[in-house]
């Protein structure tokens, strides 16, 4: 999975170590006030058991695939939540199937991808298909057979 790039005021959770100064080791709610670098952060920290705001500097964060490490770091540290490693992970899903679709991602956004599956030309070719001319048939909702016949019914004509 790729990086996850910090920003301003994007949501993590906050898991406080003994020397935190939060009242328990559970996971807390926060939002980046600031990005120092693409692992650490500034965070505002709402502690769920009295609901005071807490402000944390410089706090590791770990991304999804990143083996957490809390001890070297005196036991603070923030973490994607799931919700937003699961959305992560689709969308980059989704961009490899359109990509291996033919189409960009302008042209699904722009509703190309849907006006051609209505129309009955989606496009249901490899780029090798494309390059030999095979892929023009499947492109415009011919099977090969179907393609074959009529070129065959073309050759017998002009003889």
């Amino acid at each position: 999975m790729r990086h996850i790039k910090p920003a301003l005021s994007r949501v993590v959770h906050f898991r406080p170590g003994p020397s935190c100064g939060l009242s328990d080791a559970e996971l807390h709610h926060a939002t980046i006030v600031r990005v120092l670098s693409d692992s650490l952060v500034n965070l505002l920290v709402i502690d769920g058991n009295n609901g005071s705001a807490v402000f944390k500097q410089a706090v590791r964060l770990y991304q999804p695939d990143e083996p957490a490490t809390p001890a070297s770091l005196g036991g603070c540290y923030c973490v994607w939540p799931e919700g937003v490693v699961k959305f992560e992970r689709t969308a980059e899903e989704f961009k490899a199937s359109v990509e291996k679709s033919g189409y960009t991602l302008e042209q699904v956004a722009n509703g190309e991808q849907l006006r051609d599956f209505q129309a009955g030309t989606l496009r249901q070719t490899t780029t090798e298909q494309a390059e030999s001319g095979k892929g023009e048939v499947a492109a415009q909702g011919t099977t090969e057979e179907e393609q074959s016949k009529v070129d065959a019914e073309d050759t017998a004509g002009a003889s």
